[in-house]
């Protein structure tokens, strides 16, 4: 049976009943008054009232009443001929006067002949997989963080609530990767959870009233999102989800793909059990994305960017159904705040594959409606892998560890805009913060620039023109002018050398020289890190001994 059971009133209407039935993904719903089973509404029923205009009429005047109701020790076949008998497709079930559970129709087929059943919007309703994985947490966690969920488990055994870890890191497990970002779900008060656990270990908490969640920062700094476990629903395509209490299989029943919609439980007795209910288990084992209702593109279309970053980090790929569901959603995309848009794309563009997966985006049509018709041409992709193969090499032999590693992935849209009518403008809208709209200006400067770099200028030369510029913003610039590649080795060998650029006197070196603080010095030290690229002035003494030659000559 499915429990906890979603109920409704006599008094509620036919037009909320519908709501309902679309938000949960459910065919029927019992009716109690007073805390009593009344009837019970099926989606024929409300379908009829709204067909003759009654979706303001109360469900009491069209609800089936007098509903045959079971108790929870009935065999399945027992249920089975039952239903035959009465001709009904949902029983309540019924233990000590109050409503348990539901079982229906499919979840009797389901559990007599094990088939994969379509009704609704639930894809995969299949018996949930429980095995362990002791195993993989103690070879991929930290024997630290191992013992952190122990010592969690035992502190919601106290409270008697089954507590899970969630999310990323029980795929990862399965797959066999490492991750410690830990999120965590309690069938109970998330939030009390987390204060007694910052009470009991240390710590402190931070809540989130709202959404019923909080995040308790450990003693050694390790954050952990705890939450109840909760259900989602979207009142239009592309909105915000609203959030309700609800049962872990609901709770999971929310996220995006099945490898991502398993639990992993920590109490004393089950430590390590993985209870998957959606056999995402076995899809990570085929290398499969899928969805797990067939709305899910349409109410969050941010989940096809987020199909793609899992096929490509992964080596997965959506099977058949997800695919058509998603060229059937994409259009949903226009209709998604930029800055959602812009979250996901950072993500995904910050991935090992970030050209592969913008010609995935442009197979499914995401960039029809994100950048428009014939985007990401040949010409484009050649120049978004010239950028990827540029910045890899500037960065991976330097280091860099600034924040152009963190915020490179706006150059992919920068290029991948560039050629529509204020394409970097509206690049703009998708940037997350002001360092990214500051490489979108640098690199808005430096293409509108005419910078006449050559081949016979020396680093010293470029110094003097590129120095205030960003690295990935140098990049990005010399990829959009499609500079000769004699030029672009010159640059390459550029930015390799500043990243090291040593400051070889200061201010206090020059006030010593009864040098006159003020714009001056910038101009000093400007020549110095100039000569010093041009191999001219390698040491501190060199560098004194020019200015003194230079400047107090001159003063003299």
């Amino acid at each position: 049976m499915s429990s906890p059971v979603k109920v409704i009133s006599p008094a509620t209407s036919i037009e909320e009943a519908a709501k309902m039935m679309l938000r949960y993904g459910h065919t029927g719903f019992p009716v109690l008054e007073n805390g009593n089973l009344v009837g019970i509404i099926s989606r024929r029923d409300i379908d009829k009232a709204k067909h003759h205009g009654l979706g303001h009429a109360p469900v009491k005047g069209y609800m089936s009443t007098d509903p045959t109701t079971i108790p929870s020790g009935l065999s399945i076949e027992e249920v089975q001929n039952l239903m035959i008998e009465k001709n009904v497709g949902r029983l309540p079930v019924i233990d000590n006067n109050q409503i348990v559970g539901i079982i229906s129709r499919t979840n009797v087929i389901e559990a007599l002949h094990g088939e994969k059943i379509k009704v609704g919007q639930v894809i995969n309703k299949k018996s949930p997989i429980k095995i362990s994985l002791l195993g993989r947490m103690k070879k991929l966690l930290p024997s630290q963080l191992l013992d952190l969920l122990r010592d969690i488990g035992e502190k919601a055994d106290q409270l008697d609530y089954p507590a899970y870890m969630i999310g990323g890191i029980v795929r990862d497990l399965v797959i066999g990767r490492k991750n410690e970002d830990i999120d965590i779900v309690v069938k109970g008060d998330g939030i009390s959870f987390a204060k007694l656990l910052a009470t009991s270990i240390g710590g402190s908490v931070r809540v989130h009233e709202k959404f019923g969640t909080a995040t308790w920062k450990h003693p050694s700094g390790l954050k952990i999102d705890i939450t109840s476990a909760r259900t989602e629903y979207y009142d239009y395509p592309a909105a915000l989800p609203t959030v309700e209490m609800s049962s872990l299989r609901e709770d999971l029943f929310r996220r995006d793909f099945t490898i991502n919609a398993m639990a992993l439980q920590i109490n004393n007795n089950y430590f390590g059990k993985l209870i998957d209910f959606f056999h995402g288990y076995h899809d990570i084992k085929n290398k499969k994305i899928k969805i797990l209702y067939n709305l899910s593109f349409v109410e969050d279309p941010t989940r096809i960017l987020r199909a793609v970053r899992f096929e490509q980090r992964f080596g997965f790929k959506m099977d058949k159904q997800t695919i058509e569901i998603a060229h059937i959603s994409v259009d949903k995309i226009a209709s998604t705040s930029k800055p959602r848009i812009g979250h996901e794309l950072s993500r995904l563009l910050m991935e090992e594959h970030p050209v592969e997966s913008l010609v995935r985006l442009k197979e499914l049509g995401v960039l029809n409606y994100l950048v428009g018709p014939n985007s990401c041409n040949e010409q484009t992709v050649t120049l978004l892998k010239k950028f990827k193969s540029f910045f890899d090499e500037v960065t991976l032999s330097t280091q860099i560890e600034s924040c152009a590693t963190k915020q490179n992935w706006i150059c992919y849209l920068a290029i991948l805009f560039y050629y529509k009518p204020k394409g970097l403008e509206e690049v703009r809208e998708l940037a997350l913060n002001n360092e990214q709209l500051q490489i979108l200006n640098e690199i808005t400067q430096l293409v509108s620039e005419d910078l006449n770099i050559s081949t016979k200028f020396n680093l010293g030369d470029i110094h003097l023109l590129l120095r205030k510029y960003q690295t990935d913003a140098i990049i990005c610039y010399s990829i959009l002018k499609e500079l000769p590649e004699e030029l672009l080795v010159v640059i390459k060998a550029y930015l390799m050398t500043r990243v090291s650029l040593p400051r070889l006197i200061n201010g206090t070196d020059l006030m010593a020289l009864n040098i006159k603080a003020g714009p001056i010095y910038t101009e000093i030290l400007l020549e110095i890190e100039s000569s010093y690229l041009n191999k001219e002035i390698l040491t501190k003494e060199d560098a004194l001994q020019f200015v003194k030659d230079k400047y107090l000559t001159k003063k003299s």
